[in-house]
């Protein structure tokens, strides 16, 4: 991730490794094109208010996409 928004979270969390993104499929449904994708936004580095040491620091959530870029018309 780069750009203004990569810069701010880095500046308001102190640190200065790279934004990482990690996209992997986590269910496939039956309509063609269309999984249940797990997205992790995670970076190295990060100052947590009151740590003592920087460490990794990660966010994780779900969504459900399709090549068409419409949602799946069944979670099946």
């Amino acid at each position: 991730m780069t750009g203004e928004s990569a810069d701010a979270i880095s500046q308001r969390f102190k640190a200065n490794t790279p934004i990482s993104i990690d996209v992997t499929t986590d269910k496939r449904y039956r309509q063609p094109g269309c999984s249940r994708l797990k997205v992790t936004f995670w970076q190295d580095g990060v100052w947590l208010p009151g740590a003592q040491a920087p460490r990794k620091q990660s966010i994780e959530f779900g969504i459900n996409y399709c090549l068409d870029g419409l949602p799946p018309k069944s979670l099946q």
